[in-house]
């Protein structure tokens, strides 16, 4: 029998209040298009797949919701943002999700510290060419900021959040990799021990690692 064919990173889901206010948002923000969509009306939630895909690929995208883009979505060769809906969360004053960046691991004069859980997802990250201009724009446009690329200890990156609280780093990259101003680029999240978690990645999952 023939070796499988090693894996690669396919998404990273978020769990999301409104999809009207995130489609929009990852759309006008970051050009993240929406691939696919899978609606499960008897289980009360959907799914829809967002990808940043070259520009120049933008108009050959199959419409969400069909087989080509069924096929497209499991096919494809870069990385999806899966957004999970819960079918009427939008409408529950109630509602919210836990972005992963509160917990009682942080000191308790944190704004971020909350009693009886401990942190975990962290963010997700944009590759830019430019951090100041980008969260400049981003600010013009009514996007709220957890870190400003000059505040905090680490200057020139930042974090603005989307409408449910998750953060979203955006980190620089080198000049003229890309014609389009920003790639989607990693997830993060924090895990403790990391020799367990390297060790998992790399066996099973044959993902490459790297010390810090």
């Amino acid at each position: 029998m023939a070796a499988a064919a090693a894996p690669r990173w396919q998404q990273t889901m978020l769990r999301i209040k409104d999809p009207k206010a995130s489609l929009e948002f990852y759309k006008k923000h970051f050009n993240m298009q929406l691939v696919h969509r899978y609606d499960f009306p008897q289980w009360k939630f959907s799914l829809y797949f967002l990808e940043r895909p070259r520009d120049k690929d933008i108009e050959s995208l199959p419409p969400p919701g069909t087989k080509e883009s069924e096929q497209y979505l499991w096919s494809m060769q870069g990385t999806t943002l899966e957004l999970t809906h819960n079918h009427g969360s939008e409408h529950d004053p109630t509602f919210s999700v836990w972005s992963g960046n509160q917990g009682s691991d942080l000191p308790k004069d944190s704004p971020l510290y909350r009693e009886g859980v401990i942190r975990g997802f962290g963010h997700i990250a944009f590759n830019v060419e430019d951090v100041y201009a980008t969260s400049a724009q981003l600010e013009k446009d009514g996007v709220r900021f957890q870190k400003r690329p000059d505040e905090g200890r680490m200057k020139g990156l930042a974090f603005c959040l989307d409408p449910d609280g998750y953060w979203i780093e955006l980190v620089k990259r080198d000049e003229g990799l890309f014609a389009e101003n920003q790639n989607l680029s990693q997830a993060h999240a924090l895990y403790t021990p990391l020799t367990v978690l390297r060790s998992f990645l790399h066996a099973p999952l044959a993902l490459p690692t790297e010390s810090p």
